[in-house]
């Protein structure tokens, strides 16, 4: 059973990114932005229909377009989100994340009355937010053991938590014309320490982290309310700020 120890963390990159939470309807307030940030979402917007980074990279074309459901992140429409490309900003840009082939999708405009679905590849996106929830590029962590992606940043602090969202596709070959559904969207948390990453995607497997504090952890759960498998973001910082308290310092 894992016992983590503190291990420092270069996130400059998250820093300049959480400056501001996304709005998602309306234009961000970038009062309290730095000036830099600033004369970026200014640049955004003045160039947004013509910058080449939208408009480069290849077609999306939605997998299985004949299934039941949508392959997408809480919506099947787009929304405004916040995106860093090759360490640029797009602030409020019109943005999808494919959840089954992990993906970021732009509704990207070609003129007045064009759009086109565009996907700029999983190198070249720094970070995003949508729906107020942060994700961050896997590539950019040593030794995650999964497919390059991207990972939604819940808890930043001794540790990292990310959670991986996901969706299968389920065939069905006895409905003419229909191929198949999706799957309902899952969900699996993991701690990032000492360059490993660790699942706790059941209650169990978070028990397990913290050998000796499972009655303080049980009873910090009833008493927030907390059911560990149907957690929101919100519930797991809170949680795994709790948790920090029996993290060993090196």
């Amino acid at each position: 059973m894992p016992s983590f120890h503190f291990y420092p963390y270069a996130l400059s990159l998250f820093v300049l990114f959480w400056c501001g939470k996304p709005v998602l309807t309306a234009q961000p307030s970038v009062s309290h932005l730095d000036s830099v940030t600033r004369e970026l979402i200014k640049l955004t917007e003045e160039t947004y229909g013509s910058d080449p980074i939208l408009v480069n990279g290849k077609k999306y074309i939605i997998p299985h377009y004949q299934a039941q459901g949508h392959p997408f992140l809480l919506s099947d429409g787009f929304t405004k989100g916040n995106v860093f490309i090759n360490g640029k900003l797009f602030a409020q840009i019109h943005m999808a994340y494919d959840i089954y082939s992990d993906e970021v999708v732009f509704n990207t405009p070609v003129n007045e009355d064009n759009y086109i679905y565009i996907t700029p590849g999983k190198l070249a996106v720094d970070s995003f937010s949508l729906y107020n929830l942060l994700f961050v590029n896997a590539l950019h962590y040593k030794n995650i053991a999964l497919e390059n992606g991207y990972l939604e940043l819940v808890y930043q602090g001794k540790v990292l938590v990310f959670r991986k969202h996901f969706k299968s596709f389920i065939p069905d070959l006895s409905k003419k014309g229909i191929s198949g559904r999706y799957s309902k969207a899952g969900r699996h948390t993991y701690i990032f320490n000492n360059d490993r990453l660790y699942p706790v995607i059941t209650r169990k497997m978070l028990l397990d982290c913290f050998p000796g504090k499972e009655r303080e952890i049980r009873s910090f759960l009833r008493q927030h309310n907390i059911k560990y498998s149907q957690a929101g973001t919100d519930q797991l910082k809170i949680l795994f700020q709790f948790c920090e308290g029996f993290i060993h310092h090196d």
